[in-house]
């Protein structure tokens, strides 16, 4: 069991990480979020330790993580763009474009 609780943690780790990294967060801001100091938290991302349930409720509460995404690596439904934009109102549209605008702005912005 010890080399499988070593597997989850490497692959939930990397999966922590990818998602700090979409969010264009530092490993300081994570560790301040989750409440822990900055080489704890590298730990987690490199799966020398495992996350609990409260810093995964607190990244699901703070960073809209979803738990079976950082767990299983599952996502719950796929988005479907047109789907959504068929099927939304006009002030969905727009708050979803400018989270959209505001997300490129500052992927492209550092």
């Amino acid at each position: 069991m010890g080399s499988d609780k070593k597997k989850i943690n490497i692959e939930v780790g990397a999966r922590l990480k990818q998602i700090r990294e979409n969010r264009r967060c530092s490993q300081s801001e994570f560790a301040c979020a989750l409440g822990i100091g900055d080489e704890h938290y590298r730990k987690l991302e490199n799966g020398s330790t495992s996350l609990t349930i409260e810093k995964i409720y607190i990244l699901s509460e703070k960073y809209n993580v979803d738990p079976s995404f950082l767990i299983m690596g599952r996502r719950g439904e796929e988005f479907d763009f047109d789907t959504y934009i068929t099927n939304c109102t006009k002030d969905q549209k727009n708050k979803l474009m400018a989270r959209i605008l505001e997300y490129m702005k500052s992927y492209f912005s550092g």
